[in-house]
Formats: C-alpha cells, sequence, structure tokens
C-alpha cells in the first residue's frame, strides 16, 4: 500500500497507557508489509490484545500497542517496534462489552476473534483495525452460534472451531463457509475449551474439555475419541490414557500446543500442572507423563499449579525451543528442553502473580498478561524455583506486584522490582485516601524486594497501596477480611 494517507492517522498518536484494572485474555502479534514508495517495503509488527469485558472510558475490547513513528515521516519505524505502554482501540465493528476467548491469525494473514456472545465470530483482513462478523447460514443450526471458545488451524489452511453447546465447525475455504462436525461424546458437557490441529497430519484435530481430558478426531472432526483409545491394548479400559490424565489432572485442559521442533510431542496445560505425550512413541509408551512443574518448597509428592496457558519461544537455533507457561496464582516458569532434556523447572517471572497467558512476543521472545491488568514483555533474566528473594536476577523494569494473600487477615506480602537502585516510597491508603501505613521510604537496592504488611488494628474493607520513586509509580487494590 504505496498510499499512507489512509492507513497512518489512525495508528500515528499519543494514545493512551494500557487499561488499570483489565484484564488481557488473549493476545497475538500480527506482522503486516508497509511500501512507502520510496524505501521499498519494510516488515512491521502490530501487538493486538483482547480484554476481558473491556475497560472503563472504552468503548472497544480490543486494543492494539502503537508502533513508534519514524521522526518526520509518516510511516513506522521497524526499530523500536513499540511505543512503551501506549495503546489504541482496534474495535470498529465490534460490539460493547465484549468477552474474547481466543485470537488466531490464519496462514493467508487473517485475524480471527471468538467470543462469548454476539456474534461469536469475527474476522479482521487489516491487521484488526477493522472486524467483520462470521455469522454461518446453516440448515442444521438455524440459529448459528453464539459461543465461539477456541479457533485452530491445520497444515492445510483448514479452519475448526468449538461453539456453544459442544458444537464443532470446519471450513474448508478460510472460513467463506461452515460445515457442523461432529460433537465430543458428551456434546454439551465435553465443549471443548481448547483445540489444536495436528501439525502434519490435515484433518486431525486435538480438543481439550473442562473435566474429560482429551480427544481427538483424524476425520475433520466427524468422530471423536478420547486421546489413546486403545481397545486391544487396553480391553476392560479402552479409555484408560485418557483416564490416566483425568485421575493426574482433574481433566481441566486450559490449553493444547505441539512442540515446534517435535511435532510428534503434544503438550496440555492443566488444573495441576502440565503434561506430555509422545503420539508416535510405542503403544506401551504412549502414556501422559507429568513434567513435574511444582512449587518452591513443595516435595515430588506435592500436586502442580493451575496452568492457564503455554508458549514455546522459536529459536532457528534452539533444538529444543524452551516452554513458558502462565500459572494461576504463581507467575510465569519456564522449562528448557522440554521434550529432550532433563524435567527442571525455572521460575522466569512475575512471582505470585494471577497470569492470564503467555504468548511469543513481538521481536520474539515471551510476553505475559496478568489479572491486575498488565501486559508485560518478559525479559531474559531468569530465577530458579529455589531462589527466595531473587536478587541476583537484576529486573529490567519497575514494577509493583499484587499483594499475596488476597484477601487476607492479618498480614500480607507485598513484592516490587528495580532495575536500579533509587529512593522508594510504599504506603497503604484507606478508600478516603487517607494513609494508613508506611511500608518503605527510602533508598532501595536493585533487585525484587518484598515487604510485609500488618493490618492488625485496621477495619475490614478495600485498601490501596501505591508505590512512588524516580522510575515511576503503580497503585494496586487489596482487600483485609477479618
Amino acid at each position: 500500500d504505496g498510499d499512507l494517507t489512509d492507513n497512518s492517522a489512525q495508528l500515528i498518536g499519543t494514545g493512551f497507557r494500557f487499561p488499570a484494572a483489565t484484564v488481557a485474555q488473549k493476545a497475538l502479534v500480527h506482522k503486516y508489509i508497509v511500501d512507502d514508495g520510496i524505501n521499498g517495503p519494510e516488515e512491521f509488527e502490530r501487538l493486538i490484545v483482547g480484554l476481558y469485558q473491556g475497560a472503563p472510558s472504552l468503548t472497544g475490547a480490543v486494543l492494539c500497542q502503537i508502533p513508534e513513528p519514524q521522526p518526520g515521516s509518516a510511516y513506522y519505524t521497524i526499530e523500536g517496534a513499540f511505543v512503551q505502554n501506549r495503546w489504541h482501540q482496534c474495535s470498529t465493528g465490534l460490539p460493547y462489552p465484549l468477552h474474547p476467548n481466543d485470537l488466531k491469525e490464519d496462514m493467508n494473514g487473517r485475524i480471527w476473534l471468538a467470543t462469548w456472545g454476539h456474534a461469536g465470530l469475527y474476522y479482521s483482513d487489516n491487521g484488526g483495525i477493522t472486524w467483520t462478523a462470521s455469522e454461518p447460514s446453516l440448515d442444521q443450526v438455524p440459529n448459528g452460534w453464539v459461543n465461539i471458545f477456541a479457533i485452530a488451524e491445520d497444515v492445510n489452511g483448514f479452519l475448526y472451531i468449538s461453539a456453544n453447546d459442544g458444537k464443532i465447525f470446519y471450513s474448508l475455504n478460510g472460513g467463506a463457509n461452515w460445515t457442523q462436525g461432529g460433537s465430543l461424546p458428551w456434546v454439551d458437557a465435553d465443549t471443548p475449551w481448547s483445540l489444536v490441529a495436528d501439525p502434519i497430519d490435515p484433518g486431525v484435530v486435538y480438543a481439550g474439555t473442562f473435566g474429560r481430558g482429551v480427544f481427538v478426531s483424524y476425520d475433520f472432526t466427524q468422530t471423536w475419541q478420547p486421546l489413546g483409545y486403545n481397545a486391544v491394548l487396553y480391553p476392560a479400559n479402552p479409555d484408560e490414557v485418557n483416564d490416566d490424565l483425568i485421575d493426574l489432572s482433574q481433566g481441566h485442559i486450559f490449553d493444547l500446543e505441539f512442540s515446534p521442533d517435535f511435532p510428534n510431542v503434544l503438550f496440555a496445560a492443566t488444573a495441576l500442572g502440565v503434561f506430555k505425550i509422545n503420539l508416535t512413541a510405542p503403544l506401551l509408551t504412549r502414556v501422559w507423563v507429568d513434567t513435574m512443574l511444582r512449587l518452591p518448597g513443595s516435595p515430588i509428592p506435592m500436586i502442580g499449579p493451575e496452568v492457564r496457558s503455554l508458549a514455546f519461544d522459536v529459536d532457528g537455533l534452539d533444538l529444543d525451543d524452551d516452554l513458558y507457561v502462565a500459572t494461576w496464582g504463581f507467575g510465569v516458569y519456564r522449562l528448557d528442553d522440554p521434550v529432550l532434556g532433563p524435567l527442571t523447572w525455572d521460575f522466569y517471572q512475575l512471582r505470585n502473580q494471577e497470569v492470564t497467558f503467555v504468548a511469543p512476543g513481538p521481536d520474539g521472545g515471551i510476553m505475559a498478561g496478568t489479572s491486575s491488568g498488565e501486559i508485560i514483555q518478559l525479559s531474559a533474566s531468569v530465577s530458579t524455583a529455589n531462589e527466595t528473594d531473587a536478587t541476583a536476577d537484576v529486573p529490567t523494569e519497575f514494577e509493583l506486584g499484587q499483594n499475596y494473600p488476597n484477601p487476607f487477615n492479618p498480614t500480607t506480602t507485598i513484592e516490587f522490582s528495580m532495575p536500579e537502585a533509587t529512593a522508594v516510597r510504599l504506603a497503604v491508603y484507606d478508600m478516603l485516601g487517607r494513609e494508613v501505613k508506611v511500608l518503605v521510604n527510602g533508598v532501595v537496592a536493585a533487585g525484587h524486594q518484598t515487604v510485609q504488611f500488618d493490618a492488625t488494628g485496621l477495619p475490614s474493607g478495600n485498601y490501596l497501596y501505591r508505590m512512588t520513586s524516580s522510575l515511576g509509580s503503580a497503585t494496586k487494590h487489596l482487600v483485609l477480611l477479618k
């Protein structure tokens, strides 16, 4: 597009900071080409985020981070791809409020948005700037769909979606037409919350359910069976492989991802940790393996944390790409060499936070979203699961963490990170803005810090804690419940 007058005005500008107290459900990085007719085609990246029910003062639930304009030019630079925490709404054509469930870019560059309610499925052909409802016209489903939970695409570009009432649909022509496939055995009780297509074989789709483990279809979603079903090997219980996963993980599958380097190995994010299965292993060893994600200080028999999302950091120089996982309440963890290496997890970042997703980030790396309303590009620093205060890995940015536990009585822990030594003031306020306690007031060294707040003598209720420094300021909410 050599005419830049029609695409610069909407994106170049001051924008706004990422809204506080919002929850980012899903995110993706969209790459696109701009040719100004002078310098030739250049590649750019746009970070697109779906917010749960949007945010106060906004009229849309999808945001885009603003690329940095090149000084004196109408188009964007590649270097310094994003203005730090500056956003604009990418919601033209979408209703509001909206609950995004999934974001997926297909191999033709079309971006798909799955939502809870309204039309259920939307697409954008211009990088998320405008959206169109993809409503089916199906004789067997006169009311179409309302909720779309997940989207997948196979190696031939065929699309698959999980819809309300346990219905599965597929499209063989890029979403122009949709056909209803077969439902899982328990229909609406088996509604897939996650879908992933086999990276090698077209028409093979895996579905993660809430409470019933993982199912697979080998015929373009026409029929389904529990993954590992084998009446010959297990005549007494052909579902034994899937039942073992249910016993180990409660059967709650939040996400499914294949290893980029070993497309025969499937990983599952569950309510009790991360499991993997080698789909081409001999039948007797084709079982779900616990990757042993455990919380710091827990003995081996203890259960793992709830894992909401999986992402691989794709690196052409790494023979076994690292796996990053989003845990609910315990931050982001990393598993180096998840297929070939020893099952040794490292705590990565966002200690003790509720992480809603992890995903491939702009310019490589991994980004994460939290329930406290943050979108963070994770740094390369790592702290191990056995570290307590992790002051050895110096953070790259100022950050105030969510207190834990929350609600609490009468003490709670607050963590914060400083990339350099500076004067810090951290204080607690009631909802009328009155200062009730000063927790930190002085110079703090670079690193990850923790402080205890003892609310003995204070009444139950909502409070705010605010940290100010030369590097920035942040405010979060806590609840004292006696």
